[in-house]
C-alpha cells in the first residue's frame, strides 16, 4: 500500500482522517536582519513542512496530520475520564 494513502478512523461519531496534504511554507533559512533574510529567501527559497497545529472539518470529517488527530483524540479522552470521575 502507498505510503502517503490517507488513514481513516472512526471516534465518538466523528470520521478521523489523517492526511499529509495539510502543510505550511517555511523559509529553509532565516536571518534576524531584514535585508539578510529577503535576499536568503531568495537563494534558498521555502521548504513545506507538515502545519501540526490545523485541522480541517468538514461535516462529520475531521482532517489533520497525525500528531494532531493524536492530541485530539488523547485531549476528549481526558475530558470523558474527568467527567465520569465527577
Amino acid at each position: 500500500m502507498d505510503e502517503n494513502m490517507d488513514k481513516i478512523a472512526y471516534f465518538n461519531g466523528y470520521r478521523l482522517i489523517v492526511t499529509n496534504s495539510i502543510t505550511k511554507e517555511v523559509p529553509r533559512r532565516c536571518h534576524r536582519k531584514g535585508r539578510i533574510h529577503k535576499k536568503w529567501l531568495k537563494r534558498y527559497g521555502y521548504k513545506t513542512v507538515p502545519d501540526d497545529g490545523r485541522i480541517v472539518v468538514i461535516g462529520d470529517k475531521i482532517m489533520g496530520t497525525k500528531k494532531t488527530i493524536e492530541k485530539i483524540v488523547q485531549t476528549v479522552k481526558e475530558t470523558q475520564a474527568s467527567e465520569t470521575d465527577g
